[in-house]
Parts: C-alpha cells; sequence; structure tokens
C-alpha cells in the first residue's frame, strides 16, 4: 500500500490534476495550483483488450475492482464479488455454479459449457467448479459484460470474468490477515510475502485457511449447516530471463470441504407435509431437515481438490509484444446430496466429477506506425470431463414396502478447440478511431456415455431393466466451428470523453446431454448457441478528474439458447429455446466529492425476455391446472430470463480521514438492490425471489504508515432472508426447496502489512 503523505489524506484519490503540458505562464501555472488542491480519483488499469490499459479508454463495459477493495470490502469468491456487480449473478445451485451476466447463463447440465468465461491470470477455467476456488491476495477483478467473443479463449457469450493474482514486487513486502466471523464462528487467516530473490528472479507465496460453522439449522440432527473448510497456497515466480524477456509461472493448489447444503424445503404438497409434519416446517426460515445418508455414515458433504500450473513469457521485441500463455487446470470434485430435501432416507445422489484441461495460447500485440494498432494469435485447449453418478431410491422409509434401486451414470467426455483470432485498430484522425475483429473456432467433442441399473446405492451393476428409465450406451462424437466478427467505433472529442459504438458476434459450441435418464439419440444432443451483439456505450472523466461516469446502453439477441429445466421427477430437460433477447442500461459513477468523502453508484437495468420459446417445460402449477387427458402446453414467449432483475444498483459511500497525529479512520457503507427475479426457468412463482436490499458496513482504523490496520465488518445488517437457487422437490409434485443465503454477519478483521 502506499503511504499517506497529506495532512487528511484519502486513499483511492489523488490530489494532482492534469493539465496541458504548454499550459505555460502565470495563467497557468495558476491553473495548476487550482487544480492541485482538488481531489481526482485514481486512474484504473485493466486488461480487458490483452493490455494494460485505463478503464475509461476501454470501450467495454467493464466493473472493475482492485485487490484492496476486495480485501476492505471481505471479498472471497467470485461469487460475493457479483453481489457489489448490478446485472451480474452467481449462484451455488445442486450440483454446480451457476453464472450469469444480463440474465444469460448457462444451467446446472455437466454437458454444458459456460456461458460467463473465468480466466484467472490469463488461463480459462471452463466449468462451474472453478468458481468455488476463493479469491486472496488479488491484484484486480474485472467483470466483462457482454460477448467477448474475439480476444477470450472461448465461451464468453454472455460476458467474462478476468481475474489478476498478485506478483512480487521490486521490494520484499507481505501481509498477514486475521478475522472472526461471530455468526458462523468462521476463523479465517491468510497471509503472503514475497520480492527480489536476485537481480533477475522474484517470489512471491500466498496462503489462506478458512473454516465455519455454517448460518442454518438442522431441526432434525441439532447441528449447523452449510459450513466449509477451505486452504488455498499459491507459488508465484517471475524471471527476467533477459532484457527483453520476463517468464511469469504461477503454482496454485487448493481444498474445499463443505458440510451439508444450505437448503430448506420451502412449501410442501399435503402428501409430503404429511411425512415430515412435527418434523419440518416446510416455510422460508433458516431451519430445515435436509440429511443426506452417505455411504460412509456422515450427512451430505461436498469435497473439492483444484489444482492449476500457469506459465506466461512476454517478449518485448521491439515493434510488439510476443506473449505465450500455457495453462494446465483440473479439480476433483465429490458430491453427496440429499435428493428428497427431507430426513427421509428417499432419495440421495453421489456425484464424482474430474476435469483436466491443457491450454495454449501464442499472441502477439503492437502497433503499425503511430496510428494502427494491432493483436493476433492462435489458441488451442484439450480437456477430459469424467461424471460418475449414482441416483438411488428407496420407497422403504415413506410407504414400507421394500424397494430400492440405484440408477448409474458413467460419462466421459473428450473435447478439443482451436481458434486463431485478431484485431486492427485505426486512428484514421485524432479524435476518431475504427477496430475491426473476428476469430474463428472449431470444437470438437467425443462422449462416452453409460446408463445402467446399480445395487442400491453402489455402482454395482445389478441387472434390472429399468432404473428411472432403460440403461444405455451412446457412443457419439460432434464437431462445431464457428466465424464471429465485431467492429467498434470510437470518438474521443476531448481527453476526457469517449463515446463508442460496438457491433459483435458470439458463440457457445454444442455438446450432449451428459444427465439424460432416456439416451434418446434424438435429445441427447443440443446445438450451439449464438448471438448478436450491439452496444453504444460513453466514457467520461469530469470535474478535473474527480469523478467518472460510464453509461452503456445494449442488446443482445440470442439464437438457441441452450436450456436445463426440472422434469419435475427427477431428471432435466435439455435443450435449445428459440430466441431470447437480453437488452438494458448499465450505468457507473465515481466521484471524490472532497478528500475525505467519496462515493461510487452502479445501476441496471435489464429487459431479459424469451423473445420465442414455444413447447417451454411446464410448471407445476400450469401441469396441475391442465385437465385430465391434456397434455400441457408452456409458451415462454415475451417472459423472462431467470436471473434478470429489471433494477439491480449498487451504492457505495465512504469516509476517511486522519483522527489523530498517527491514527487514520475509514467507515464504508454499501447498499445492494435487486429486483424481483425467477431461480427457475420454467417461471414458477414459488421459485421467484422477492426484491430486496442489503447493508454492509465497514469500519476501519489505522496508523498514517498503514503499518497494521484493525476493522469491523457488517453484511447484510438488515437481516434479509433471500434465497439464490432453488426447484421442484423430485417425486413431490407441488412442494419445492431452495438454497438460503447467508443472513447477517459481523467480523472483526486485523491486518499487519510488513
Amino acid at each position: 500500500m502506499k503511504p499517506k503523505t497529506a495532512a487528511f489524506p484519502t486513499r483511492g484519490v489523488t490530489t494532482a490534476a492534469r493539465f496541458p503540458a504548454f499550459a505555460l505562464g502565470a495563467a497557468g501555472l495558476l491553473q495548476a495550483a487550482t487544480l492541485a488542491a482538488q481531489p481526482m480519483l485514481e486512474e484504473v488499469m485493466v486488461t480487458a483488450q490483452k493490455r494494460p490499459e485505463s478503464l475509461q479508454d476501454v470501450p467495454i463495459s467493464v466493473a472493475a475492482m482492485s485487490g484492496e477493495r476486495l480485501d476492505a470490502m471481505g471479498i472471497e469468491s467470485i461469487e460475493e464479488l457479483t453481489l457489489y456487480t448490478p446485472g451480474v449473478t452467481v449462484t451455488e445451485g445442486a450440483s454446480g455454479a451457476q453464472l450469469f451476466i444480463r440474465g444469460v447463463g448457462s444451467g446446472l447440465n455437466k454437458g454444458f459449457e459456460q456461458s460467463v468465461g473465468t480466466y484467472v491470470d490469463g488461463i480459462y477455467f471452463g466449468r462451474g467448479r472453478s468458481t468455488r476456488v476463493g479469491m486472496f491476495d488479488m491484484e484486480r477483478a474485472e467483470i466483462l459484460k457482454g460477448p467477448q467473443g474475439v480476444l477470450f479463449g472461448k465461451n464468453t457469450i454472455a460476458g467474462a470474468f478476468n481475474l489478476t493474482t498478485r506478483n512480487p514486487g521490486q521490494e520484499a513486502e507481505g501481509y498477514a490477515q486475521a478475522s472472526y466471523e461471530f455468526e458462523t464462528e468462521e476463523q479465517s487467516y491468510e497471509g503472503a510475502y514475497g520480492g527480489p530473490v536476485t537481480d533477475t528472479l522474484g517470489l512471491r507465496f500466498a496462503a489462506r485457511y478458512s473454516d465455519s460453522d455454517g448460518w442454518m439449522r438442522n431441526t432434525f440432527t441439532g447441528e449447523d449447516i452449510g459450513g466449509e473448510e477451505e486452504w488455498i497456497s499459491r507459488l508465484t515466480a517471475v524471471w527476467d530471463a533477459a532484457d527483453s524477456v520476463e517468464v511469469i509461472g504461477k503454482l496454485q493448489y487448493s481444498t474445499l470441504e463443505q458440510s451439508e447444503k444450505p437448503a430448506e424445503l420451502i412449501h410442501c404438497a399435503p402428501q409430503l407435509q404429511a411425512l415430515v409434519a412435527g418434523v419440518d416446517d416446510c416455510r422460508f426460515d433458516d431451519k430445515t431437515t435436509v440429511t443426506a445418508y452417505d455411504p460412509d455414515g456422515g450427512h451430505g458433504s461436498e469435497e473439492i481438490e483444484a489444482w492449476s500450473a500457469g506459465l506466461t513469457v512476454n517478449w518485448d521485441f521491439g515493434a510488439g509484444t510476443l506473449t505465450s500463455v500455457t495453462g494446465y487446470t483440473g479439480h476433483d470434485d465429490d458430491l453427496y446430496l440429499d435428493s428428497d430435501y427431507t430426513h427421509l432416507d428417499t432419495l440421495d445422489a453421489s456425484r464424482d466429477e474430474k476435469f483436466n484441461s491443457f491450454s495454449q495460447e501464442l499472441r502477439v500485440v503492437g502497433d503499425l506506425g503511430e496510428r494502427m494498432d494491432y493483436i493476433a494469435g492462435v489458441y488451442y485447449e484439450s480437456n477430459e470431463l469424467e461424471y460418475n453418478q449414482v441416483l438411488s431410491y428407496n420407497a422403504e422409509p415413506s410407504t414400507g414396502t421394500p424397494y430400492a434401486l440405484s440408477r448409474v451414470v458413467d460419462d466421459v467426455q473428450d473435447t478439443k478447440t482451436y481458434a486463431a483470432f485478431g484485431q486492427l485498430g485505426w486512428d484514421f484522425t485524432d479524435t476518431l478511431k475504427l477496430t475491426v475483429g473476428a476469430r474463428y473456432s472449431v470444437d470438437e467433442k467425443e462422449v462416452d456415455a453409460l446408463n445402467y441399473c446399480g445395487e442400491f446405492k453402489t455402482s454395482i451393476p445389478s441387472g434390472a431393466a429399468s432404473c428411472f428409465g432403460a440403461p444405455y450406451h451412446l457412443k457419439q462424437n460432434r464437431s462445431d466451428d464457428n466465424f464471429s466478427p465485431s467492429v467498434t467505433l470510437e470518438w474521443s472529442p476531448t481527453i476526457e470523453h469517449m463515446l463508442y459504438a460496438k457491433v459483435s458476434q458470439g458463440y457457445k459450441s454444442g455438446g450432449f446431454d451428459l444427465q439424460s435418464l432416456s439416451g434418446d439419440p434424438a435429445t441427447f444432443e443440443f446445438e450451439p448457441e449464438e448471438v448478436d451483439s450491439y452496444e453504444i456505450g460513453s466514457k467520461s472523466t469530469l470535474l478535473d478528474g474527480a469523478m467518472t461516469l460510464n453509461v452503456a446502453v445494449y442488446r443482445n439477441e440470442y439464437k438457441d439458447l441452450q436450456v436445463s429445466t426440472f422434469d419435475g421427477f427427477v431428471g432435466f430437460n435439455v435443450g435449445n429455446a428459440a430466441e431470447a433477447i437480453s437488452q438494458g442500461v448499465d450505468l457507473d459513477l465515481n466521484w471524490a466529492i472532497t478528500e475525505s468523502w467519496r462515493t461510487a453508484f452502479s445501476v441496471s437495468y435489464l429487459d431479459a425476455t424469451y423473445d420465442s420459446f414455444p413447447g417451454a417445460q411446464c410448471s407445476y402449477p400450469q401441469t396441475a391446472a391442465t385437465p385430465a387427458g391434456e397434455t400441457c402446453v408452456n409458451d415462454l414467449s415475451g417472459e423472462d430470463l431467470q436471473y434478470a432483475p429489471p433494477w439491480s444498483a449498487h451504492w457505495n459511500l465512504t469516509w476517511e480521514r486522519a483522527i489523530a497525529d498517527n491514527l487514520y479512520l475509514a467507515v464504508s457503507g454499501d447498499l445492494n438492490y435487486s429486483d424481483k427475479y425467477y431461480v427457475a426457468n420454467d417461471l414458477d412463482p414459488e421459485l421467484r425471489q422477492d426484491s430486496f436490499t442489503k447493508f454492509d458496513m465497514r469500519v476501519a482504523l489505522s496508523p498514517l504508515d498503514d503499518r497494521w490496520e484493525v476493522a469491523l465488518l457488517g453484511k447484510n445488517l438488515t437481516d434479509e432472508e433471500t434465497f439464490n437457487f432453488g426447484n421442484d422437490v423430485p417425486l413431490a409434485p407441488g412442494s419445492y426447496f431452495a438454497h438460503y443465503d447467508r443472513t447477517r454477519t459481523l467480523a472483526v478483521q486485523l491486518r499487519w502489512n510488513f
């Protein structure tokens, strides 16, 4: 952190103003002196276009947060990051993470690629499970909204998370931090240390450990659920191999263990109500009897082991920079899920996902004279996914009739991606710039899908002829190719203002329904998803650098949107919706009001609907209202997409000031608002989260030299009760479950910088 030098300094605000170099003479000096007394925002640097640039110079809708801000707000995951970013949602579903930007994301089917890409230090993490790894010792986090089909690895049809971790600096430095949260009794400890080892080699090691008891009460076992224990470690090396060659290597390893998922019954049909009477109240009140009976004798649990290795080489050859990014990522996720969402041992699922990926990107960035710049590159990725599930049904607890079976899913999918991309920018006047880019991609997939009947709660074949459908064995392959162009026009009438208009296309490859129970070849595959994107925006620096105001107006037209909808029994219907439109306005304002006060405000208006979706899955109320002998028909054309609140907003107000000769006080408050939205894409009214407002606050005390800091953090101080995921209860039509968000938390944080 930078030391404070002003009498009443403000972090994140500078007091030096920019003025033209030719402003000479008494008048110019007087103007400079006047401007120098005014607060200014620090310049925010991003790499949204594969090169370091000021956020105000990038013709993309980007939300960026520095590592210092992430630390101060206690943000430890991508899911927490999105709470402060309107129009963006990350939730933890029953069997995986869901990432949505502007109402568009991927469902929970294991065969789906992510609509929202996640990139850590330039390496693509292609599975939703990758987002579960905690964030710490970060340089910055960027959220790119809308399709990014040209410059990023693959499948960024809705947007991208671009995360950068810290490298060793020019001097030895580090920190140690400990925090304790009183409601969940969460303890967390983290630290990092790094710096130069020799004149050409720098190292940095960072590690984090956290452990919590959970925030929901299991009334059947008397235990708290939702607790997690996590270890993360990272080693970074930076080697100046030559005057023009830099080599950056990163290794990371993590483990995450979660007890039971924070799920509860929120409504029970009469039949299920009778079975849980006196044990579960079937109300949304953070009390539950969900208790999975896993084969080892414990309750429901999840264990994730993840690893990654990256090697980046930058060679500055004068006319440009050649960059090689080599990445290897993988994880092993073992999940045991209580699928009936009651204390009864009726339906449960044991799931194991193993994933390994190798990627290689080569790109060159440079200038062609004074008025042209370019980016060109190639990309290759090869990954293997192994997915095993044992879905077990036991009718004895509810009916008294011995009847037990298991359905075993054993799938292996191999994927290879090849791509070439390029972008050329031309400043054809001092104020106008045209940028043209394109990406050509080929995705090849092979799958070996084996489904059979197993002995109860095992993967041992039983030889039964039916278990949630007939057994099957399919071997299929497919290949998709796509050409995605992009054209951007920028107009900068002054150095403080930039207007842009962008037209682009994007795509997400097709694939296979890796959780299919029918094995019907006609429905086993789903087709690619495509988008035509239009965006106009402005980026302005106002009040002599004390304010930035960015606005984006967009319209994204999706074709063959990939969807996965629960069938009300035990499976999901996977396919392509006809068309969807996501359109709206994003506004971001940052203002250094005075040297002590600053504020930030972001608001998103979103109109995301199915433009055409006949033949959609019926919700339970629609099915129940269908006369006997008739087939329920649902047309969602014109209806909302899931996770698409019409309005969402974030407001921050911060006050910072020296209160004594050597003490500094910082007080910050955050309001997060979300309009109502559906969490299930059949738009069942029982699974609609109503609008809410959550208030966070942080109070921190530190000396002027930043040697240490003591902070008190409160999140969701209004104690709002909300849920982020839900669905129908399998085998219990008319009943629903939901995943409960954390309620009010209060933590104390101690930090030592050295």
